[in-house]
């Protein structure tokens, strides 16, 4: 609000909220595994986060993977 004769400019009011929810990302787009020798093992890491406000859990879909490979946990 500005008011003649005033210098500086004041609020009138202000709006606040919050919204809640969830909101998971994994922190890389893909996970590269290069050459890997048959019969061997390669291991990467990947993480999960989440930015929401509100409790969030989870379930990997391990039957998609095949028997090649592993997901923990």
């Amino acid at each position: 609000m500005q008011v003649e004769g005033m210098e500086d400019p004041r609020a009138l009011f202000s709006v606040t909220g919050v919204a809640h929810g969830i909101e998971l990302k994994l922190m890389e787009n893909t996970l590269a595994f290069g050459s890997v020798v048959k019969g061997s093992r390669l291991m990467k890491t990947m993480q999960m986060s989440n930015f929401g406000d509100v409790k969030a859990s989870f379930n990997w879909d391990t039957k998609a993977l095949g028997k090649n490979f592993t997901v923990v946990p």
